[in-house]
């Protein structure tokens, strides 16, 4: 019926979206390099691969698609807040670690993290 049809529409809308297409071209992009795969028997082609798409060609697509994104002011107050948060939040244990944690080391403040 007509709930049938919107949400064909909506699913027509969403993947003729800039977004889907872009996802839909890196899923293209995935499937030929999987599919290639076997053209690179030895690991070192292969490495040289991966370093080529990971070091130049993705930075290059990541920033050509942010180019033409527009961000306003009011979108970066959260990101922002957040960031001022974690950055209180480091300060602040920095020095609470060195009043609470006896014999405290900053050397050793790593390791004993990861405990």
């Amino acid at each position: 019926g007509a709930a049938h049809v919107s949400q064909h529409r909506i699913m027509l809308a969403v993947l003729g979206s800039a977004a889907a297409k872009k996802a839909l071209s890196f899923l293209a992009l995935m499937i030929v390099g999987y599919l290639l795969r076997s053209k690179f028997p030895d690991g070192k082609s292969l490495a040289g691969v991966r370093i080529l798409v990971l070091h130049g060609l993705l930075p290059a697509v990541i920033f050509k698609g942010l180019v033409g994104v527009s961000v306003s002011a009011d979108a970066l107050a959260g990101p922002l807040a957040n960031a001022a948060h974690i950055a209180v939040q480091l300060v602040v244990g920095a020095f609470s670690a060195r009043a609470v944690v006896p014999g405290y080391d900053p050397d050793t403040r790593r390791s004993r993290a990861t405990l």
